[in-house]
């Protein structure tokens, strides 16, 4: 029997193809997929959330980014795959330099946006390479035992915790339509779909949408593509006669006979949905128009996310006083035993339903990986040695939340020290700072790394994406990065977690959520600025600080966040642990 790379090649040279695009994202372009939908996995064992491999006739290329790159050379264990790191190397250039000239690049239209078939038409337009689509994805027919699709209905997300009507959004979503001369859009993000009609779904782990399209026309109306079955009457009463259902796969049909203008968004629609638009319509490239309106938080939504970022730290600081305790009584605890008892602590806590994202629970050198995920060939006991890492959230009814802390139990060294310091006054930076009206997060981000930067550091992710409210962890357009130009707004959340990794040895990563606000400070001429408010209630490990190292300013910003953990904390712990999160924020 060969291998899966080569039987692979076989099948899509019997299809005509030389080459093929294997990207890791869903119909939905979505970070969190189905397990049916592990289609890049299942091919090359890589089980990350950013990913993308080419095979050709006689070469194979993997490519992932800077947060992926450890967890890529340990899962890919065949070694015909060349392991690229993006931005830096580009899929495209790859193939150029690879494929022999004449040759068909094959890729399924489900996976590839407009965008994407459109960047890589452009790079290979002068090769004499063909983008040629697929009719079946080469991979579903190799999967003989791929799971089968779980049924799971749907569910209204109330008022209580929506803050505005589905029907008020879809009158302001209609009004947009209208004052730009456009008969409708096509929604292919479930997330956008889901906070558009305050539904939730359970079609995929950790973000709580219903896999569904949607066209929305200038006057309101709703066309539903989803299966049917997802839909009980308890939500269907609650769409009413706005939304018609339909099949899934009916919105091609749906397309196909379209007539008028459609408004959609090439960096969401996939092509397989484009291609069959009406040769007819006149179709409008623009951005989402719910992305900026879901962004923006109603103050409902701040204010359930306010309360559950309290549930979420009495359970981090539960585990906390837990995990200490543990290794106090030098008891055995593994990386998975702390992923098992935080989600566990999170269950006991008012409105929860979901981890909202698999825990990194990572010790030591697993900690330098930072996309970690323990498994049971790379679990790890926890030492008191080693500085252990985690990054975990939840998702409740009242608001999605998502917070890192790195912790030491014996006494941390110099350089441990110092590079925690360098990370919690970058922090500390981001969340202090005031900034005009439009300003992106892009112009943010050195901020936060500034402090590294002066010891010659830096770290391989963004400082901060944007969350959202019951929905994904990983939300946009929204974020703290180099190359975010998107202009941060009132009521946009986002986390702020700068990060130092020391391969081979330990990772460090400091992460609170925030939420942009208006600031009561007015520039010389009368011009507002903004700030951030932070949501995150749990300590930080004061071990672990270089006191010496901080400002008067970041001293006292650190004193009062711990003042204000304490104040809001400590009645919802017992004796036990009250006196350990008294006795683990001092005033410094």
């Amino acid at each position: 029997m060969g291998s899966k790379l080569e039987k692979f090649r076989e099948c899509i040279e019997e299809a005509g193809f030389d080459g093929f695009i294997i990207p890791r994202e869903d119909r939905f372009q979505a970070e969190y997929v189905a397990p049916s939908d592990e289609r890049l996995a299942w091919l090359t064992g890589f089980t990350g959330s950013a990913g993308q491999a080419i095979i050709l006739k006689d070469k194979a290329a993997f490519f992932t980014d800077g947060r992926y790159t450890l967890q890529a050379k340990n899962q890919i264990q065949e070694a015909a795959y060349v392991q690229l790191n993006m931005p830096e190397d580009k899929p495209a250039e790859w193939v150029k330099q690879n494929a022999n000239s004449n040759q068909t690049l094959g890729f399924d239209p489900w996976l590839l946006t407009v965008t994407q078939l459109e960047a890589w038409s452009k790079k290979l337009e002068r090769s004499e390479l063909e983008l040629k689509p697929a009719t079946r994805n080469p991979v579903d027919a190799l999967w003989h035992d791929k799971p089968d699709t779980e049924i799971k209905t749907a569910f209204v997300h109330p008022m209580k915790y929506a803050g505005k009507t589905h029907l008020d959004k879809l009158s302001r979503l209609a009004k947009t339509l209208e004052n730009s001369n456009c008969d409708a859009v096509l929604l292919s993000c479930p997330e956008s779909i889901a906070w558009l009609l305050n539904i939730r779904g359970q079609d995929v782990e950790h973000v709580p949408v219903l896999h569904s399209f949607a066209v929305v026309n200038s006057r309101g109306e709703v066309d539903l593509f989803v299966d049917p079955g997802k839909i009980v009457d308890e939500v269907a009463k609650h769409l009413g006669s706005a939304v018609r259902i339909h099949e899934e796969l009916e919105i091609v049909s749906f397309m196909q006979s379209f007539e008028g203008s459609i408004a959609i968004d090439p960096k969401q629609c996939p092509v397989a949905i484009f291609q069959e638009i009406n040769p007819s319509c006149t179709v409008i490239k623009q951005q989402n128009p719910c992305l900026l309106p879901k962004a923006k938080k109603n103050w409902v939504e701040i204010e359930g996310s306010k309360e559950a970022h309290i549930y979420d730290g009495v359970a981090l600081t539960k585990l906390l006083v837990w995990l200490s305790a543990q290794l106090k009584a030098k008891n055995q605890v593994s990386e998975l035993d702390v992923s098992a008892k935080i989600l566990e602590l999170r269950q006991q806590q008012p409105n929860f339903k979901s981890a909202s994202f698999a825990t990194i629970a990572a010790s030591g050198p697993n900690g330098a990986i930072i996309h970690y995920l323990p498994n049971d060939e790379t679990n790890r006991e926890i030492n008191a040695k080693d500085l252990f890492l985690l990054d975990s959230g939840g998702q409740y009814l009242d608001g999605t939340t998502d917070v890192t802390r790195t912790v030491a139990y014996d006494p941390p060294s110099t350089s441990q020290r110092d590079h925690y310091t360098r990370v919690l006054k970058g922090h500390i930076a981001i969340a202090t700072a005031r900034f005009p009206s439009s300003t992106s997060g892009g112009q943010l981000d050195g901020l936060a790394r500034q402090y590294l930067w002066e010891a010659g550091l830096d770290y391989a992710h963004g400082t901060g994406h944007g969350v959202g409210s019951y929905l994904s962890v990983h939300e946009g357009p929204q974020s703290l990065g180099k190359n975010s130009s998107v202009s941060l707004e009132p009521g946009m959340i986002l986390s702020n977690e700068p990060g130092f990794y020391q391969p081979g040895s330990y990772g460090i990563r400091l992460e609170n959520l925030v939420y942009v606000t208006e600031s009561a400070f007015r520039g010389a001429d009368g011009k507002a600025f903004l700030e951030f408010e932070t949501l995150t209630m749990v300590p930080f490990d004061l071990k672990l600080v270089d006191v010496q190292m901080l400002s008067s300013h970041e001293r006292n910003w650190l004193n009062a966040y711990h003042a204000k953990v304490r104040r809001v904390l400590l009645e919802h712990l017992d004796y036990t642990e009250q006196q350990w999160l008294i006795d683990s924020t001092p005033e410094i």
